[in-house]
């Protein structure tokens, strides 16, 4: 639980479902300066039933910001028989004002499932931070690569 303001928007994200994901365009709206505070909490269904995430490995979020940049994490996985995970958009997923692609995945023995893409828009803060530049992260894939190593 944090202890602060954050900007949580909740969905559910269904599958098999396209147009249900297509109608979130508006909805989530953040500021590049949002630190630490902009989270996306999304119940994850497939064909209208909840997604019992204990079977699965992990859940991962793949970004393609309006830049070209890609940010690539894991979702924190906030109650897996209800099928509810957190997103964090980080400093470098709000770098890029406009409309940034974002897909959820779904790992368990090497499969992927994925959904299809899903929008949240960034704009422009009043206070620039010169500090950020829009780059690719992937340090999901380093521990990934790095456990696979071992």
């Amino acid at each position: 639980m944090k202890n602060y303001e954050i900007k949580n928007h909740t969905i559910e994200v269904d599958f098999s479902n396209y147009r249900i994901n297509k109608r979130l365009l508006d909805y989530f709206i953040y500021n590049e300066n949002d630190v630490k505070t902009a989270y996306i909490e999304a119940i994850l269904k497939n064909k209208d039933e909840i997604i019992d995430l204990s079977e699965y490995d992990r859940v991962l979020v793949s970004i393609t910001k309006s830049d070209g940049f890609k940010v690539n994490g894991e979702c924190e996985v906030v109650d897996a028989e209800n099928g509810v995970v957190e997103i964090e958009l980080s400093r470098q997923a709000l770098s890029s004002v406009g409309i940034n692609t974002f897909q959820l995945s779904l790992v368990k023995d090497g499969t992927l499932l994925n959904t299809s893409n899903l929008y949240y828009r960034v704009e422009e803060g009043m206070i620039n931070d010169d500090d950020i530049t829009s780059t690719d992260e992937y340090g999901v894939l380093l521990v990934l690569i790095s456990q696979a190593e071992e």
